[in-house]
């Protein structure tokens, strides 16, 4: 007759504070997960773990900047901001947190599809110096309602606010 060993309790190891398998027996934890101080916070406040976030400030050429703060997209500098395909802008992984845009003095074009898809957008302000907004710039910007063209604004490409809950649009004089 064969005595069977006893088994014994697995003193869990995991390799950090969200590791839901043991590395010894492999019994699963519930765990919450990874638990950031905001969107854009890399490092996870639990365990550690940098995951990848969008950038929140850049360039776009030695002549243009933007950053992102709360829910405030500035774009400052002089010149053209460049066309881009539809949801390909520099900034477009910001697309769910902006609320307002801000375009800053020297500015003179918006390119296509700038904010395509900026679904919280609510808020525009535009330079006295902008002369052309490029087609689809705000595309499916739904939450936009109204918005005032500055006066030097001659040319507004195809379906710029198509998408957009526009039901205001002022021409400044």
């Amino acid at each position: 007759y064969v005595i069977p060993t006893p088994i014994l309790p697995c003193d869990h190891e995991y390799d950090n504070a969200c590791d839901a398998d043991c590395n010894k027996c492999g019994e699963e934890r519930a765990v919450e997960g990874h638990k950031h101080d905001n969107d854009f916070d890399a490092d996870c406040n639990n365990c550690g773990e940098v995951r990848e976030v969008a950038a929140t400030e850049g360039a776009l050429n030695t002549k243009i900047t933007w950053k992102y703060e709360n829910g405030v997209l500035t774009i400052v500098g002089k010149g053209k901001v460049k066309n881009f395909s539809a949801g390909k802008a520099d900034w477009s992984a910001l697309s769910e947190y902006v609320t307002e845009i801000v375009v800053g003095e020297g500015i003179t074009y918006i390119g296509a599809s700038a904010f395509y898809g900026f679904t919280k957008l609510d808020t525009v302000k535009l330079p006295a110096t902008l002369t052309a907004i490029g087609n689809y710039a705000f595309y499916g910007c739904s939450s936009l309602k109204n918005i005032t063209i500055p006066e030097g604004v001659t040319e507004i490409g195809s379906f710029a606010f198509r998408r957009s809950a526009l039901t205001d649009v002022t021409f400044a004089i």
